[in-house]
């Protein structure tokens, strides 16, 4: 006879009598628990992205924590209005960069458009959400991860090429319009060198021509140390040496930054709170797991983001980082104030790499299709995951004919 032997630990959670008006100031707003920086997805309008929300050469993506500077842009050469040695050589092989611009309705209406790039070693071209021009890298529609280095080394210092577009099917808007590209280097680690500008010309060769954007204008730019959208990460990590580089060369640490899970933490109260004494943990017996740093504050109305990858100990990083992972299969979240008080608790289900899960306007827990990492939770949203549909009799070699079925875990499913 086998024995079992269990064991409890007894955990005593304290809960102040104005609990109820604490837990409404301070609440576990959102979590993503499962992102990836290589699963890729088809959105809705048929491209390849990556990870779950926003897209970064999409007008609607937040990009207002990115720097901005005059084109040219790049490293390695002279005559460069932005000289990005800095932050990209020897440390990334791309640059994202994004340039806005305004139409009239008789703008908008152009019948042909001319885009003049000035580029090493290889681009993708995006307007308004849309590839419109690439060169060494790769086929129309081939994602291009930030750490890809171009297919092939430019034969020239800089490349200048045209490229023009005579059906634009209602590709420009009336009002703001975005064009955005990212450029890579074919090294990927090596010093190099890097250049980029560009020019868009509506109507090219007639009288009505215009030139939204010019060589020269200003960018913003971002430097490719880690994916600009479809997750969060730590653009702080310090560089480390690189052992098979040159004495002094450093390169990022980690070489490819991944996504990071994340908790979203909503001061819904009037006032400021700091946090100074409080905790977070994903284990009930362990209320202690994760403190808050002593100057922590949530302005009110404000939401703080925590990563939880396990990089608390790192010094200059940009977000808070908690000791813990958290657990895909899902588990609970706690937040305990320095009093040892439960302020306010979060159960999640399993968890996948596009969406996130918290909590909608209505007070539901529910699954978010966009997630939205330091802002209010928006967009479409379910309650219910459907379990994938299971196949009867299942797969193998069978001597007589046999009946098929696809079934679903889920009460009420339909199979289409």
């Amino acid at each position: 006879m086998k024995r079992i032997i269990l064991s409890a630990v007894a955990v005593t959670l304290v809960i102040p009598p104005s609990a109820a008006t604490l837990r409404a100031q301070v609440v576990i707003s959102e979590l993503h628990a499962a992102p990836s920086e290589r699963l890729l997805r088809s959105d809705d309008r048929g491209r390849t992205v990556l990870g779950a929300g926003p897209v970064w050469y999409d007008l609607e993506f937040p990009a207002a924590g990115w720097a901005s500077g005059p084109a040219p842009l790049g490293f390695g050469f002279t005559g460069l209005a932005t000289d990005l040695t800095a932050g990209l050589s020897g440390i990334t092989p791309s640059l994202y960069v994004r340039k806005t611009f305004t139409l009239s309705a008789g703008g908008a209406a152009a019948a042909a458009l001319k885009l003049s790039v000035l580029y090493n070693d290889g681009f993708v071209a995006y307007l308004n959400g849309q590839e419109i021009a690439r060169a060494r890298l790769g086929p129309k529609g081939y994602f291009v991860a930030a750490d890809h280095t171009a297919f092939s080394e430019a034969t020239a210092s800089s490349l200048a090429q045209n490229f023009t577009l005579t059906s634009l099917g209602g590709l420009l808007r009336e009002g703001e319009n975005l064009l955005a590209v990212q450029v890579h280097n074919h090294s990927k680690n090596a010093k190099g060198n890097l250049r980029f500008d560009a020019a868009l010309e509506l109507d090219p060769g007639t009288a009505g021509a215009a030139q939204p954007v010019v060589r020269g204008d200003t960018w913003s730019w971002r430097a490719g140390f880690g994916e600009p959208s479809g997750g969060v990460f730590e653009p702080n990590l310090p560089p480390v040496p690189n052992s098979q580089g040159e004495p002094g060369e450093v390169v990022p640490f980690p070489d490819f930054p991944p996504f990071a899970d994340w908790i979203e933490l909503h001061n819904s109260g009037a006032s400021a709170v700091s946090l100074a004494g409080w905790t977070l943990t994903d284990d009930i017996a362990k209320p202690a797991q994760w403190s808050f740093p002593a100057h922590t504050v949530i302005p009110a109305g404000e939401r703080l983001l925590v990563l939880c990858d396990g990089n608390h100990a790192l010094p200059g990083l940009k977000y808070l980082h908690a000791s813990f992972k958290l657990g895909r299969g899902g588990e609970e979240i706690l937040l305990f104030d320095q009093s040892g008080a439960l302020r306010d608790r979060l159960s999640y289900p399993q968890q996948d790499a596009f969406h996130s899960y918290g909590v909608s306007d209505s007070g539901e827990r529910v699954y978010f299709s966009t997630p939205t990492p330091g802002a209010a939770n928006a967009g479409p949203s379910f309650s219910l995951k459907v379990a994938a549909p299971a196949l009867s009799p299942p797969g193998g070699f069978y001597t007589g004919a046999q009946t098929v079925t696809l079934s679903s875990a889920t009460p009420g499913a339909k199979i289409l």
